[in-house]
This record gives structure tokens, C-alpha cells and sequence, in this order.
């Protein structure tokens, strides 16, 4: 005989199933898998920083854009579709008033990222020479002036520096444009970089490897950015593709068109739509009239202008009984029962429901790493 149990989950938010331990030497966080897209926003928009858009960062507070010629800071309470000249708070720094990386004929910034090390921020971006010449890596103030501090190229030199991003151990990791099977790790000396001096020691190449173990190669890398913790490398290369850090396998892979974990691009004739940078920051509470966790720029190579598409993405899947129509789990068509959700659910997805009661469903078969809170009240799964 089946014995229905009777769940209880308060909006206090405790799980009802409780994941691993975090392995040695890493505090691990679980839930990181932003793999539910949201939606564009800016959409198709042409403006004042869409033109050749290469990167997105951040930090506590503010928006890192840059073009292939200039960097954008702006707040997270900035409407990205107003980004502009008279924007309020913001700051602009072109390249070509940064005479050093002129004068070594650095003529193309990629995707960067911010990185707090003994009380600074820093925001360091991939550099290259078009035409030819040693690719590496700027070093600015994270700061409203944009002040640049040094560059440094890349040593051993690789073809390309279309990215960069830290771990959570400060080590900066980059890598060749296309093909990648592997990525370059270096060190940096900060003690160097506080009095003005960027060096960089290569430490060692990981290799990329699919879910089977095999060497993997990922083609028109153009973005990567590391989770808090370092447990997860998402990196975008023809859509996005999430690597776990102690085996460099593939979790994940986005879709082209469909499904939950979609990016929709068209990289052919008309359009020449390229997939750019990327950034994860959860926008929730801080103001900012986007949302998500996971951020990634589309840009479309227009004869007439650059449009840009920025793409959210979330690990959160919504669950409300008392909701109509269509469901997904995103904010606006959360699913309707528990048991919908577990047909789309994955590990390190949170799983957030609004008060109510509900069927006991498949909640036995959850996967572990699945972080269930309540919203607005108790929820009640099953009957007494």
C-alpha cells in the first residue's frame, strides 16, 4: 500500500531535500545551473553602445560594456535600452585616449570581467592587434575614471584573446578564438599591479572534454565567466556551453531555436548574428530593471548599424497552482503543479513555489540538488 506523506515548506525558504557536501578544499554552491532562458533585454537595439559590442562585466554596482574601441560603466539601475551619453552616473573611456595600448597598436578589446583582489577592483580586459602581434591583456581602475594601469601580453603567445575571466582563486584564464580544446591558466602578481606594474605567469593549459571524457573542441569562443565559486565555467562558443571545473567536462550545452536552455542565434547571411560576451550577477534586489543571473550579448553585424540582443538567464523555475495559461516557470508563466515542473527541472535549480497546497507528485524523484523554497506563505505538498 502507498502512504501519502505530508510536506510542509515555509517561506523561509529551508529545502526539503538537502544536497551534497561541498568537496575538499571549496566551498561549493549547488545551485548555479542558469539554464532557464527569460528573454532579451535591450532587444534588436541599435544605440550609442551596441555599435561592434564585444563584453560584459560587473561589480557591486555598476554595468562594464565595452565596444571594440570603448569602454561603458554604468549603474545597475540603468535602463540598458537609455545607455547613452546623458545617462545618469555613467562613465566612458575611449581606446584611443589610452595612449600606451595605441602606441603597441592594440586596436580591439574582448570580453573582460572585474576582479576584487587586497581591497581593489580591477577590470581587465582581452586585448588585440587586428593586423597582426602579440595578443594579452589591459589592466584599469574598476573606478568612475576608467584610469588604465598596464598591459601585458599573453606569454606564451597564443593566436587570439578573445576573452578573459578569474576564477575564484584569482587565476586568470583565457583562450585561442577557434578551434579550443584547451584554456590557459596564468597568475597574476598583484603586489606588482598596486604599484602600477601588470605581470603574468602562464601556469598551465586544461583541456576541455565532453560528457564521455573525450577532448572537445568549441568553435568562435567569444565569452567566458566563472561562477562565484569556480565550480562552473560558462563560456560562450556558438551559444553556451558550461564546463564543471574539477573534471573540465561538459554539463551543459544551450540549444539554437527551442527548448528551456535556449540561444537563439543566425550566424549566416542575412544577419550575422555573433554570440559575444557574457556575465553572471543575480539582478534580484539590486534595483536594476533587467533580470536573471546569467547575462549574454548577441550582436547582429548590421551593414547599417550593430544591434545587440542581451540575453537573461536564471537558475530559479517558478511553481503557483492558482496560474493560468501557458507555463515554462519563468515569472510570468510559472508552472501549475509540481509535477510540471519536474518534467523541465535539472540539478542546481531552485525551485521557488507559491503558497498553496499540491499534490505529492514526483517529489521523491526530484534530483538532489534541487533548493525548493516557498513564496508568500507554507506550501503543502501531499495529504495527510
Amino acid at each position: 500500500m502507498h502512504t501519502k506523506r505530508l510536506l510542509a515548506l515555509t517561506a523561509a525558504g529551508a529545502p526539503i531535500l538537502l544536497a551534497g557536501a561541498a568537496g575538499p578544499g571549496r566551498a561549493v554552491d549547488l545551485y548555479q545551473a542558469h539554464y532557464l532562458y527569460l528573454g532579451n533585454d535591450p532587444s534588436e537595439l541599435q544605440g550609442p553602445w551596441t555599435e561592434e559590442c564585444q563584453g560584459i562585466a560587473h561589480d557591486d554596482g555598476y554595468w562594464y560594456i565595452n565596444q571594440v574601441n570603448a569602454i561603458w560603466r554604468t549603474p545597475v539601475t540603468t535602463d540598458l535600452n537609455q545607455l547613452g551619453p546623458s545617462t545618469p552616473g555613467h562613465s566612458y573611456r575611449a581606446l584611443s585616449t589610452v595612449t600606451p595600448l595605441v602606441n603597441d597598436g592594440y586596436d580591439h578589446l574582448g570580453d573582460g570581467c572585474v576582479h576584487q583582489e587586497q581591497g581593489n577592483g580591477y577590470l581587465f580586459l582581452p586585448i588585440e592587434v587586428m593586423d597582426g602581434g602579440p595578443p594579452g591583456v589591459a589592466a584599469f581602475h574598476a573606478t568612475a575614471g576608467l584610469d588604465y594601469i598596464d598591459h601585458a601580453a599573453f606569454n606564451p603567445s597564443p593566436s587570439n584573446a578573445s576573452w578573459c575571466a578569474f576564477d575564484d582563486e584569482g587565476s586568470l584564464f583565457s583562450s585561442n578564438f577557434d578551434p579550443v580544446s584547451q584554456l590557459r591558466r596564468y597568475s597574476v602578481n598583484w603586489n606588482l599591479l598596486q604599484q602600477g606594474s601588470l605581470s603574468l605567469h602562464f601556469e598551465e593549459s586544461v583541456t576541455l572534454r565532453d560528457e564521455n571524457g573525450a577532448v572537445l573542441n568549441v568553435h568562435h569562443v567569444q565569452g567566458g565567466e566563472f561562477t562565484a565559486d569556480g565550480s562552473l565555467l560558462y563560456l560562450v562558443a556558438d551559444g553556451i556551453v558550461v564546463f564543471d571545473t574539477a573534471t573540465w567536462r561538459r554539463v551543459k550545452q544551450s540549444t539554437n531555436g527551442s527548448g528551456t536552455f535556449n540561444f537563439q542565434f543566425d550566424p549566416g547571411f542575412p544577419n550575422y548574428q555573433e554570440p559575444e560576451g557574457v556575465t553572471i550577477w543575480d539582478l534580484e534586489g539590486t534595483g536594476s530593471p533587467h533580470t536573471g543571473e546569467l547575462h549574454v550579448i548577441l550582436l547582429d553585424n548590421d551593414a547599417l548599424g550593430d544591434d545587440v540582443w542581451l540575453k537573461h538567464y536564471t537558475k530559479v523555475v517558478r511553481v503557483d497552482s492558482a496560474a493560468t495559461g501557458s507555463e515554462d516557470g519563468t515569472p510570468a508563466h510559472p508552472f501549475h503543479s509540481i509535477n510540471s515542473a519536474y518534467t523541465q527541472i535539472w540539478g542546481g535549480a531552485e525551485l521557488r513555489i507559491q503558497a498553496g497546497s499540491y499534490p505529492l507528485d514526483h517529489v521523491s524523484s526530484y534530483p538532489s540538488t534541487v533548493r525548493w523554497k516557498a513564496v508568500g506563505g507554507t506550501v503543502r505538498i501531499g495529504a495527510p
